[in-house]
């Protein structure tokens, strides 16, 4: 998922993404298992990127949520908010990525000394 996500943040730094590339983004992180084990965590990231919340049962099905989400894409002029947030969000989950490989990595040779 890492290399993914590395090239999501490179599709989103370019100045003009077209909507497509953000919707597209946008639904391969939310119907991605590592990222959101469970349903319920996928209402965070949704507030955090379009400001909105839906109901309850809309967030029993990632298809249903990535709909939604499509629809409110398409049909929004606000397309550098929707890049800018969720290339904030890619970029710390990049970071988080990073941090949990480094410790991970520790020499290999401290329990031999």
């Amino acid at each position: 998922m890492y290399s993914s996500l590395v090239i999501f943040r490179n599709e989103l730094k370019s100045k003009n993404v077209q909507k497509y590339k953000i919707i597209g983004i946008i639904s391969e992180i939310i119907l991605s298992k590592k990222l959101f084990v469970k349903n319920s965590e996928i209402d965070e990231f949704v507030y955090e990127i379009l400001g909105v919340s839906f109901k309850d049962y809309v967030y029993k099905s990632r298809t249903m949520v990535v709909a939604k989400i499509t629809r409110i894409i398409y049909n929004s002029d606000e397309m550098h908010k929707f890049q800018k947030s969720t290339y904030v969000y890619v970029s710390k989950k990049i970071e988080e990525y990073k941090e949990l490989n480094n410790k991970g990595n520790g020499n290999s040779f401290d329990g031999w000394i």
